[in-house]
């Protein structure tokens, strides 16, 4: 009986002792580029849920009429700018405006029919946003579908929108203008 330990003995427990270091390894950079993905969706997600809220509160406190719901949703030709504007009341207006990357809202009192004037930009309330669709829910030109898109880096920089390093995600919300008043 030997009381010592072979070159092959030595050789297979350091090779074994490599593979399970390899694999810790591997398992451990996994588990980071998880948590950093989870995390992006998480901070996204904390940005633009309070704009969702913000927008359906301002929805649900609209003032209109039965023919004229108070809402207005402009989309132009080109996607540069979508505008959800609505009426707080006969003399205050607000818009929530996707220009670019950002949703700004602007507020203006007292508004000409036709957004006749220079609306004051009061606030920018989110950023990262690809994609700002407020729309009439069919059969209804009270009730609005919105709905946000938001890359944790929109301009690209950490690579595609949607990719492990530049998570995307998509919230959205319905909202009906309660005050139907029969003017």
């Amino acid at each position: 009986m030997k009381n010592g330990v072979t070159l092959i003995e030595l050789m297979v427990a350091v090779a074994l002792l490599g593979v399970i270091l390899l694999t810790a390894a591997t398992l451990d950079v996994a588990a980071r580029k998880f948590f950093n993905a989870s995390d992006r969706v998480a901070e996204m997600q904390c940005e633009v849920s309070p704009v969702l809220l913000r927008i359906k509160r301002d929805i649900n406190q609209v003032t209109g009429s039965i023919n004229d719901s108070g809402i207005f949703i402009e989309a132009p030709p080109v996607d540069i700018v979508t505008r959800l504007r609505f009426r707080r009341s006969d003399a205050t207006w607000g818009a929530y405006v996707k220009n670019g990357t950002t949703i700004e809202y602007y507020s203006q009192a007292p508004v000409p029919p036709g957004w006749v004037g220079s609306p004051l930009l009061t606030e920018i309330v989110s950023a990262g946003v690809t994609d700002f669709s407020p729309t009439f829910v069919t059969g209804s030109t009270a009730t609005v579908k919105v709905s946000i898109t938001s890359c944790y880096d929109a301009s690209g920089m950490l690579g595609l929108c949607g990719s492990n390093n530049n998570p995307q995600i998509t919230l959205a919300t319905s909202a009906h203008a309660l005050s139907q008043s029969a003017r």
